[in-house]
């Protein structure tokens, strides 16, 4: 699993809570929650200053490299029905993202990685993720090169929550794959859900922020949509003497689909 491991020393407050509006996330929020105050994404991570982990002072704007078919990397796709940008986070780096790129409702584009990134690609907004804080609320594409061997491993996490469905696939000839396509973010319990800073309503996280104990209603209603084989669900996959939902590729090469989403 290579998922950033959180300690508690780099935890700060838990989240506040705001009333949920109209406004708040889709427009498919069912009614039955107008009256339900949702917890909103707090900035749980702090911007790390050390100097050692050449964090970015800045995100770099891109709008797709060249693909050789050999280079290192993914190829992003949006089937959302409209355009969504795209933030590549480095572990340990929270608080501004590598790279980020805006791609067209059903297009795409290829995004090169270095040989040893570690680290996890999500939906946002510039409004959102460029604002020098910690986001950490929604689905986790988790890319992590080995530049020792040139292999490459994925895998889909909503432990962090859940804000739409990504699948993934290697490009090495495999064509192993792992990750989901269903849409999950209505009909769950009420209290599965969290807002985003942005107002966006997503599944929240599965654990609790300072450790490893389930959070009930986001985990089982997740399980009950897609079971415990297409995303980590939690971190107790050993304890159930389950595979884990991981692939690899021996190009470091992926082909990922971000499906409708509410970033």
């Amino acid at each position: 699993m290579f998922r950033q491991v959180i300690t508690v020393a780099a935890l700060l407050a838990a989240a506040v809570a705001l009333p949920l509006t109209e406004n708040s996330g889709s427009s498919s929020a069912h009614t039955r929650d107008t009256n339900v105050v949702l917890e909103v994404e707090s900035h749980v991570l702090p911007c790390v200053t050390d100097s050692t982990l050449n964090c970015p002072k800045q995100s770099q704007k891109i709008k797709g490299d060249v693909d050789d078919g050999k280079t290192k990397g993914i190829i992003l796709r949006n089937d959302d029905s409209e355009a969504r940008s795209f933030f590549f986070y480095r572990n340990s780096c929270e608080c501004v993202p590598l790279k980020h790129i805006t791609i067209p409702a059903k297009g795409k584009a290829f995004v090169a990685l270095a040989d040893d990134f570690q680290g996890r690609v999500m939906r946002g907004t510039e409004a959102n993720n460029l604002d020098g804080a910690s986001h950490i609320l929604g689905t986790w594409m988790e890319l992590t090169n080995v530049a020792a061997t040139g292999q490459g491993w994925a895998d889909v996490s909503l432990i962090k929550g859940c804000d739409g469905a990504v699948s993934v696939k290697s490009l090495d000839g495999s064509e192993v794959k792992t990750g989901f396509s269903e849409w999950l973010l209505d009909d769950a319990p009420a209290s599965a859900y969290m807002l985003k800073s942005g107002g966006a309503k997503v599944i929240k996280h599965t654990e609790e922020l300072t450790n490893i104990n389930i959070l009930a209603a986001p985990r089982d209603y997740l399980a009950s949509k897609i079971g415990y084989n297409k995303a980590y669900l939690d971190d107790h996959y050993a304890e159930r003497n389950m595979g884990e939902p991981v692939i690899m590729s021996a190009n470091a090469r992926f082909d990922i689909t971000f499906y409708k989403g509410r970033p």
